[in-house]
């Protein structure tokens, strides 16, 4: 929102309100039609859960990401459910003043799409994941992320390892498996941490 000039900054956060989400608490639920488009300003939140398949994790985002877009600004219904993993912090915008601003001007329109790529290139890189890594290589790739994201020296698991299990498309007998094979290789996951 800092890039804009003033007049748009304002149209965007006319109504805007901050809110802060618990580890744990849901933002959204899938099925909902979302009236605010919410941008992550700390913390980490999950695109989780179908109506099918409540564990099924599907995008982590944190600050600077938006929280999803193209159903806020189209009208459509969620996809996903919306999770805070962390305790986070969202700015929620009001959506008819953000489509107002961006039919005015070119410039937030095509930062909505720049994140709107960017959001889809973090889907293909997940769907790649899936096809190309190990699950081994999987399970590393997402214990550096919640390190990398910690507050703390060491990083806390934000779910069950039954959720992991199913966020890596594994067993959970498969899950206690690679956790030996990604020790041998540095990287320790005792209890949540």
């Amino acid at each position: 929102v800092r890039e804009f000039d003033t007049a748009v900054r304002e149209g965007l956060l006319k109504g805007a309100r901050t809110r802060i989400f618990q580890r744990g608490q849901r933002i959204l639920e899938a099925g909902e039609i979302p009236d605010q488009l919410g941008i992550v300003l700390s913390g980490m939140v999950e695109l989780c859960g179908t109506p099918q398949s409540p564990n099924c994790g599907v995008l982590l985002l944190t600050r600077g990401d938006l929280l999803v877009p193209m159903a806020t600004l189209y009208d459509e219904p969620c996809l996903t459910a919306a999770t805070a993993l962390s305790r986070s912090r969202l700015i929620m915008l009001d959506r008819a003043a953000v489509i107002q601003e961006a039919t005015s001007h070119a410039d937030l329109a095509m930062a909505l799409a720049r994140v709107m790529g960017a959001q889809w290139r973090m889907a293909v890189r997940h769907i790649i994941d899936l096809k190309c890594r190990s699950a081994a290589e999987r399970l590393a790739a997402i214990l550096l992320r919640f390190v990398d994201y910690a507050e703390e020296e060491f990083a806390e698991l934000p779910f069950t390892k039954t959720t992991l299990a199913a966020r890596l498309g594994v067993s959970r007998e498969t899950l206690s498996r690679i956790i030996q094979v990604v020790a041998d290789n540095g990287i320790v996951l005792r209890g949540s941490k």
